[in-house]
């Protein structure tokens, strides 16, 4: 799904605005009373109690003065954030801060309706619905902003990384690029982009991983495109899918912890960034072989989604690995197979690595890419 984060809804009005409510699975809403601020907080009970645990401070403003959000929509949602902020004490506000927790999180933690873990990572515990510092940050470096904690982002600890976790990274290693944002410059957006071929994978296998364990819910952007770019003095046409996400938490992540590059200028997005390192997960076999056939996912060339479907196949197709265009990915991926200790040979041409296994291993590959279908 596409939406804007935080919500916009001052532009709702009437029936526009119950609608928007009923999509939110809210029926028959309750009429609030007393101080704007026990409206809020009853008002965030509700979302809660209805398992609405991504409300914003507009939601509840809306929510709390239906009748007045008709005229005063701005003024209300102002109100609202105003009375939030002075709920708590600027002692507690203050270490929110410190990890870019908003208010309004705050309100969310209170009412029971926190869902990401990024607290956790910056050495604090959520103990009878409140916010207490409790160790040492897991990830010191990591940035979060606003948008993060309403969105309920969450990253894997290090001891959380499984296979599944492997295999996004070899999605990210394979097809990812960082990028500032337009706004504000310090937000950097990961981008992941393939081409035609690959746009079913990036469909059913890359998005859902990414919405799975990082609890990502809204997209930036999401398209298929055509477009005629120069690159390297040549002029190419390209067709594929790209998906756009803004997190400073996940981005931040992926850069300070995992050493990911990022890239300034943007006449270079279309070219594929240079990885001249591996993340830092905890490498076994099984980890190993995920994030291989994550790469094969994204970046394999004689190996292609199109063959994976296929139960009958030629041995002769399975003896090499290919990965096209430039980029890190050949010495990466020998490095991995080194350590899970299979023979092969690495060569490039034209621009193409090209990973030439022993029959049996390359069976092996083939075999763990069959059984998932």
């Amino acid at each position: 799904m596409y939406r804007e984060i935080p919500e916009n809804i001052l532009s709702l009005r009437g029936k526009y605005l119950e609608q928007h409510f009923l999509e939110r699975g809210l029926k028959d809403i309750p009429h609030f009373q007393g101080r704007v601020i026990d409206k809020v907080v009853n008002a965030a009970h509700y979302f809660a109690e209805n398992k609405v645990h991504d409300f914003t401070g507009m939601e509840l403003a809306a929510l709390i003065s239906p009748e007045e959000w008709k005229t005063e929509a701005a003024k209300l949602s102002a109100v609202t954030y105003q009375a939030i902020s002075r709920y708590y004490p600027q002692e507690y506000k203050t270490e929110a801060k410190k990890i870019g927790m908003p208010a309004i999180h705050l309100l969310r933690i209170e009412v029971g309706s926190n869902k990401s873990n990024l607290h956790e990572l910056r050495g604090y515990s959520i103990v009878k619905n409140k916010l207490e510092r409790t160790d040492k940050d897991i990830y010191p470096l990591l940035q979060t902003s606003a948008s993060d904690w309403l969105e309920g982002i969450t990253l894997p600890k290090s001891s959380e990384i499984n296979i599944e976790t492997a295999r996004l990274f070899g999605y990210y290693w394979g097809i990812g690029t960082l990028m500032k944002s337009a706004t504000p410059s310090k937000y950097y957006c990961l981008f992941l982009s393939n081409g035609k071929k690959y746009i079913q994978v990036m469909e059913e296998k890359v998005k859902p991983l990414m919405q799975k364990v990082h609890n990502i819910k809204y997209w930036d952007a999401e398209e298929k495109y055509q477009r005629t770019i120069m690159l390297d003095n040549k002029q190419r046409n390209l067709e594929g899918i790209i998906f756009r996400k803004t997190s400073l938490a996940l981005t931040s992540f992926l850069a300070t912890e995992h050493h990911f590059p990022y890239i300034k200028n943007k006449k270079s997005f279309w070219k594929r960034q240079q990885k001249n390192n591996l993340p830092k997960i905890p490498w076994t076999n099984e980890t190993i072989d995920s994030f291989i056939l994550g790469l094969i996912e994204v970046r394999g060339s004689n190996l292609s989604p199109e063959k994976y479907t296929s139960n009958t196949f030629k041995v002769s197709d399975l003896e090499n690995i290919s990965f096209n265009g430039e980029g890190n990915f050949g010495n990466l991926t020998s490095a991995l197979l080194n350590l899970r200790g299979f023979d092969h040979n690495l060569k490039m041409k034209n621009n193409e690595w090209t990973i030439e296994l022993k029959k049996e291993q390359a069976l092996y590959y083939r075999f763990l890419r069959c059984s998932e279908h």
